[in-house]
């Protein structure tokens, strides 16, 4: 049993450490760039497997106003599976985030960004599946370290203001949104 569970903390882990995460170049824009050089992508990958199973993909596309600020949107779906019931119960989640990033000074950076979540839960009375809406506004920073070219190391720690603690609903156990990750510019 003990090797399980360490199997799985150690492939949540190294998906949550292999997961993309926000990017963008550190190449110079000025008025003359072009469209495409001021475009980035990243997002985030990840999963986790065993009794409770997840993967989650979540794209995101941005655009570098200056060289300071840049904002984006993206998208995000999660697909869970609880193999503790019989039958198995499945659930889907999908939702949208709009996001502004203004560099403070190389590496460090401060992020707003909008959620909205579409979600499953399990009803704990009769194992029945129930949807319903979050929205999440989240406000923080991180950091963003080049690793050679346009492939960047990026922590950012976020928090939610609308974060509303207690009840089985809620699709967060916390305020605090921790991502980690390498991204790409293109």
């Amino acid at each position: 049993m003990m090797k399980s569970k360490t199997l799985i903390v150690f492939i949540a882990l190294f998906t949550f450490l292999v997961s993309l995460g926000f990017g963008q170049s550190d190449v110079e824009i000025d008025e003359r760039s072009s469209f495409r050089d001021r475009l980035f992508t990243g997002g985030g990958v990840g999963a986790g497997f065993g009794t409770f199973t997840w993967v989650q993909l979540a794209p995101v596309v941005g655009y570098r106003i200056t060289n300071e600020f840049s904002a984006g949107i993206g998208v995000q779906y999660r697909y869970s599976s609880y193999k503790q019931f019989t039958p198995k119960i499945t659930t889907n989640d999908y939702g949208a985030n709009l996001f502004a990033r203004y560099n403070i000074r190389t590496p460090f950076f401060a992020q707003v960004e909008y959620e909205y979540l579409d979600y499953e839960f399990i009803d704990a009375a009769d194992f029945s599946k129930i949807r319903k809406g979050n929205t999440a506004f989240l406000v923080g920073g991180g950091m963003s370290q080049p690793m050679g070219g346009k492939a960047f190391f990026n922590l950012t720690a976020l928090y939610n203001l609308l974060y509303s603690p207690g009840g089985a609903f809620n699709p967060y156990s916390s305020p605090w949104v921790l991502r980690a990750g390498v991204s790409l510019g293109f």
